[in-house]
């Protein structure tokens, strides 16, 4: 371990109530005066807070802890500023004493304790689940936590800033604050676009803030639970691309209690039958709702009628229930961390890219007939025995009708998708 004052003294500034920190800002070589703890997890970064350095953490193990002499039987508070999601805390006689903050921008985060019987302690950074930079350590004697400064555009509990999506297609999502907790309803805010299957309730990138997918990293993750009607398909996150090998998007999150027949295109052809997707539970309108996610198979060739997509199937639901999801893009290379139930899945896919692609989520519903997967519109000449399309649209208006049409028909009105913990790291947006 690494002191920072003599044994039996206690080193402090000029004022009496602040214990001195050893390199509190990391300005001074590479770590100096701080232990380091799995190096391939942490690296000194040139974003600092108040200078020009600050300590990053982007791994698991990754930590930074320095000792510092106290006095017995006191109250201090120990205060740092983190930028990410991380963890600050002190170890006293082994037992650990912590806390969790940090916003897009760095943010103020303090964490109390008693020295006990201790006449030394190691404060310490951690990773979080993020990476994060954490900067300007100070150690006080006394137990009053500083008010941090206030950020305006940051919830001071998850990575979520609405100032920087495009909330075009969405309606009145953000139901609370502090944290934040946003809830999407396409069959409520029923918004129809030009080039849409069906009616949605979405933010997305901005149009002026996308870029391609493997010149960027971008991670977002969420607890997300599902409230919908049987028979309801959804996609609840994807990352999508107006241009690019001549496909339109790169990875989808589905939630969807019809057949699996409408999942790739070449639905309703010859031989397509449910057997092709035994991963599925893919009985319709039955109150099981798979949870899967498609991605792109670089080098198809769109338009020959072959399955040009892949599925990941990540477990079934019921409504009412969450699952817990993380989609990773680092520089066009995909991971997916999923927890459905008891049901864990991860997996890592390398994809094509856009020059235009970006992020979107909510609730998009698809306008697809449960039982068949044909499009209500018709709009893939879908063939399945006993159904008939609903009509043909050529506008946004027209297919609204039609849309509205079958749902009353088919007692569907709920598609409810709600956001909680909501973290959204790097990309075009940040």
């Amino acid at each position: 371990m690494i002191a920072t004052a003599a044994f039996g003294a206690i080193a402090t500034s000029a004022s009496a109530d602040t214990v001195t920190l050893d390199n509190p800002g990391f300005e001074q070589g590479y770590f100096d005066g701080w232990e380091i703890v799995r190096a391939d997890d942490v690296a000194l970064s040139d974003i600092g807070n108040s200078g020009d350095h600050s300590a990053k953490i982007e791994g698991r193990r990754g930590q930074v802890r320095q000792e510092v002499a106290v006095r017995p039987g006191t109250d201090y508070t120990l205060t740092a500023y983190i930028r990410g999601r991380g963890v600050i805390g002190v170890t006293v006689d082994g037992d650990d004493t912590t806390t969790t903050g940090g916003g897009r921008d760095f943010e103020q985060v303090s964490v109390e304790f008693n020295s006990g019987t201790a006449e030394f302690v190691e404060i310490f950074a951690a990773y979080g689940g993020k990476t994060s930079r954490f900067d300007d350590f100070t150690l006080k004697i006394g137990g009053s936590v500083p008010t941090p400064t206030p950020t305006p555009t940051q919830s001071p509990s998850v990575g979520f800033d609405p100032a920087v999506w495009d909330d075009s297609e969405a309606g009145d999502y953000i139901r609370s604050r502090d944290p934040y907790v946003l809830r999407f309803d396409g069959l409520e805010q029923f918004t129809v676009t030009g080039s849409g299957g069906g009616p949605r309730d979405e933010l997305k990138t901005p149009q002026a803030a996308r870029a391609a997918s493997d010149e960027i990293y971008e991670s977002f993750s969420a607890d997300i639970t599902f409230d919908l009607d049987d028979g309801v398909k959804l996609i609840a996150h994807q990352i999508h691309a107006g241009s690019g090998a001549g496909f339109a998007t790169q990875v989808k999150l589905y939630v969807q209690d019809s057949s699996p027949l409408g999942i790739f295109k070449g639905e309703g052809e010859e031989n397509f039958t449910i057997d092709d997707y035994p991963l599925l539970e893919g009985v319709p309108s039955n109150g099981v709702f798979d949870v899967y996610v498609r991605v792109q198979i670089p080098g198809f060739v769109s338009g020959d009628g072959e399955i040009n997509e892949k599925i990941f199937d990540l477990g079934t639901i019921r409504s009412g229930k969450s699952i817990r999801y993380e989609l990773i893009n680092d520089h066009g290379v995909i991971t997916v961390n999923s927890t459905v139930g008891r049901n864990s899945v991860s997996f890592t896919y390398d994809m094509q890219d856009s020059a235009a692609s970006y992020m979107k989520f909510g609730s998009y519903v698809q306008a697809q007939d449960a039982e068949s997967g044909c499009n209500v519109t018709n709009a893939l000449n879908c063939e399945y025995p006993g159904w008939e399309p609903y009509g043909e649209a050529s506008t946004p208006e027209e297919a609204e009708v039609l849309w509205r049409e079958y749902f009353a028909d088919s007692n569907i009105d709920r598609a409810r998708v709600t956001f909680r913990n909501v973290v959204h790291e790097g990309g075009p947006l940040q």
